[in-house]
């Protein structure tokens, strides 16, 4: 996972991807719990907060600086 800082640095798509992969590594992580094959029920939480740091970043860039 990247900073906060790292995620204000990429562009648009690279954005994109990122948010791709964290949310390819969340179903993982909660099919994993759901299945009893994990029990690290934060890692699920920690990947949910990222995307919502990207998302946040994403907005961050399509809105117009005044």
């Amino acid at each position: 996972m990247l900073t906060i800082q790292e995620l204000k640095k990429l562009e648009g798509k690279e954005l994109q991807k990122e948010w791709e992969r964290a949310t390819s590594q969340l179903l993982k992580a909660e099919l994993n719990l759901r299945t009893n094959q994990d029990k690290k029920s934060h890692v699920a939480r920690d990947l949910r907060r990222y995307r919502a740091q990207i998302k946040t970043v994403q907005n961050n860039l399509q809105q117009p600086t005044i």
